[in-house]
């Protein structure tokens, strides 16, 4: 996706950032696909946090991305499908102030964006 789940998409991205814990993340997608789905897709997901990553704009800063690909990208984090490997509790998230990979408490909120199709 290229804007954050949420957002409008027309020619840009509105700036309605909607904040999940890592849990209703997953409630939303299953909700999008079992529902009217999105830009003709119906197998929407979480992104690992190698794929996520895989957006940053190192030469970019506040945020982190290519605005031109990902408009209105919020300097925020955006939560991964993945799991932190040592805390049960936490989950990686990609902070977009400054692209990098952090852990996140699984019940905090952060905003998600969505990749289609399997991994």
């Amino acid at each position: 996706m290229r804007c954050i789940l949420g957002a409008v998409s027309a020619n840009d991205c509105t700036t309605n950032l909607l904040r999940y814990s890592w849990e209703a993340a997953f409630q939303a997608v299953r909700d999008l696909d079992d529902g009217s789905g999105f830009a003709g897709h119906k197998d929407w997901r979480l992104p690992t946090i190698g794929e996520l990553s895989s957006i940053v704009e190192r030469r970019c800063f506040a945020p982190a991305i290519n605005q031109e690909v990902f408009p209105m990208t919020p300097v925020s984090g955006l939560w991964s499908a993945t799991p932190d490997p040592i805390y049960p509790r936490g989950a990686m998230l990609v902070h977009f102030l400054n692209g990098g990979e952090y852990m996140g408490n699984k019940s905090q909120g952060w905003a998600v964006r969505l990749v289609c199709g399997e991994r």
